[in-house]
């Protein structure tokens, strides 16, 4: 089954957009910058089409806007990751990592984030969502025995990308 995220997917073009998507049997993760508002829409969708599959997803605390309830890039960690993570997980909270290097810049202030990310394995077990995404969890947790690249985000393992990144930022 393919697996789409539909930014904006909580009204307008982006919600139809996500409810056609559903109709043609995709996997849908609706984005939206409010939580609540994503869940909602997520659940709405889902109940009008027997078998489907949606999963609410908000990013980028960082920007301040909606009831965030999760962790993001975008202006540095909300403090120490690893305990961020510890809290949310603790809280009874999912916490996603998205391992595509596309969103993973390797050059300016995500370069600091990376380092933080690539080290998450050492305290925590991984479930795979998705090709790129994986759900967070205690290393505990039996199920969570997936390995992801992290590393392959690090800027020495990305020399094409770092072709690309300005002046002074590499």
């Amino acid at each position: 089954m393919k697996t789409v995220l539909i930014t904006g997917a909580t009204d307008g073009i982006g919600r139809e957009t996500a409810r056609q998507l559903l109709a043609r049997g995709l996997r849908v993760l609706v984005h939206g910058r409010s939580q609540a508002k994503a869940e909602q829409h997520a659940g709405a969708l889902a109940a009008g089409q027997p078998g489907a599959q949606t999963v609410a997803v908000t990013y980028w605390k960082a920007i301040g806007a909606g009831e965030w309830k999760t962790i993001g890039t975008g202006g540095g960690w909300p403090g120490d990751i690893v305990r961020a993570i510890e809290d949310h997980l603790a809280a009874g909270r999912r916490v996603f990592v998205d391992a595509d290097p596309r969103w993973w810049v390797p050059c300016g202030w995500q370069r600091a984030e990376i380092s933080a990310i690539v080290l998450l394995p050492q305290r925590f077990g991984f479930k795979r969502v998705t090709e790129t995404i994986y759900e967070i969890r205690s290393s505990t947790d039996t199920s969570a025995r997936d390995v992801p690249d992290l590393k392959q985000l690090l800027p020495e393992n990305r020399p094409e990308d770092m072709k690309k990144c300005p002046p002074g930022l590499s």
